[in-house]
């Protein structure tokens, strides 16, 4: 990484220079291959990395624990919530395994 020389960057509305960590929180990677467990489905990929980001264990939102509700808004913003939440990984086509890396790989911000 390069230091500045001069000027200003800004991440997702935070200056990195006084704010970098929460910058960086708002990155988010989405690799070109994709990163499944073929027997797990949908909903519990988008819950397992939920989980790794710490979000919303212990909340409750409308009823549903945090980490469940953010599951099921997540599912339902890449269109798997209502026909493709239960398959398996395996069993996706390739598009519908595209969104499922979309979900999984959400910035912290958005998850929670």
């Amino acid at each position: 990484v390069y230091e500045m020389s001069r000027g200003e960057a800004w991440l997702a509305g935070h200056p990195i220079t006084t704010h970098l960590n929460k910058a960086q929180r708002e990155i988010g990677v989405c690799p070109q291959f994709d990163v499944f467990y073929p027997q797990l489905s949908a909903y519990d990929h988008v819950m397992f990395f939920g989980r790794l980001k710490g979000v919303g264990l212990g909340e409750r939102s409308g009823g549903k624990y945090g980490l469940e509700a953010e599951v099921e808004r997540v599912l339902k913003e890449v269109g798997l919530w209502e026909e493709h939440r239960e398959k398996a990984a395996k069993s996706l086509s390739g598009g519908m395994k595209r969104r499922l890396s979309l979900g999984t790989r959400r910035r912290r911000g958005d998850m929670g």
